[in-house]
């Protein structure tokens, strides 16, 4: 028989002033996955809008090449492919290395884009360092069902009442 899993609800925080906000974002959160077997647990930040933003620049400036004969753009160029998956691999190195405490403190004061991206490559595994960098995206936000018709939010096809 399947294990139903149980959601514990926590009291809802209610803040007074936008210090009090901060201060809980500010704080690290869990990245949580198994491992071997047993759980683990990495300290990681929110990504900050600084960092979110460098992501993105890493990312756009990768463009498909321009294609006189066709008048278009080739988004299915091999080289741009090549190059667009290389800058996803070092938006996620960026973001790794800027949120998690544990890897910069292995090489501090990286700042050079390459520089972390080859260092953050040799460490962990592929898994892994999507799980950081995902958990720091996502940043400890959990919205459920009532919280999303709170605030506005469509819910997922299938989630409505």
């Amino acid at each position: 028989m399947a294990k139903k899993t149980e959601v514990k609800k926590t009291a809802a925080l209610t803040f007074k002033t936008l210090d009090e906000l901060q201060a809980l974002v500010d704080g690290k959160i869990n990245c949580r996955f198994r491992l071997d077997g047993r759980e683990a647990n990495v300290p990681v930040s929110r990504i900050s809008p600084a960092v979110a933003e460098k992501e993105r620049q890493i990312k756009r400036a990768v463009q498909p090449p321009y294609k006189p004969d066709r008048k278009d753009y080739d988004p299915l160029d091999a080289k741009f492919l090549a190059d667009r998956d290389l800058a996803n691999l070092k938006a996620r190195a960026f973001i790794v290395y800027s949120c998690c405490p544990l890897v910069s403190a292995k090489r501090p004061g990286l700042t050079s884009t390459d520089d972390i991206f080859a260092f953050v490559q040799g460490l962990l595994t592929e898994n892994i360092l999507n799980v950081i960098a995902l958990t720091a995206q996502a940043g400890g936000l959990d919205l459920d069902v009532e919280a999303q018709k709170t605030a506005n939010f469509t819910p997922a096809p299938g989630l409505e009442d």
